[in-house]
């Protein structure tokens, strides 16, 4: 029987990067090595959600889904899973 890792990493980056950079949430991501990713907290300023950009930095699919649906009127994006 061959031994499996599956790495998985759970990473609230604070409304969308406030206090760093996309730049620096991607690259804290990739030298992690998660295999599966959830990310909260994932839009910008603007409410732009950040998952595309997140997703194809890093050669990733992903799956959206909101917690919240009464809340998507102001911005709210829920949760995300991301895996390679």
């Amino acid at each position: 029987m061959t031994n499996t890792t599956l790495r998985v990493l759970s990473y609230n980056i604070y409304w969308g990067g406030h206090r760093q950079s996309l730049e620096r949430t991607i690259e804290v991501i990739r030298e992690s090595g998660a295999d599966l990713v959830g990310i909260q907290e994932n839009v910008n300023r603007e409410y732009e959600d950040q998952t595309p950009d997140i997703a194809k930095a890093l050669g990733f699919s992903y799956v959206r889904h909101a917690v919240l649906d009464a809340l998507e009127e102001f911005g709210a994006k829920g949760n995300k899973l991301r895996a390679r």
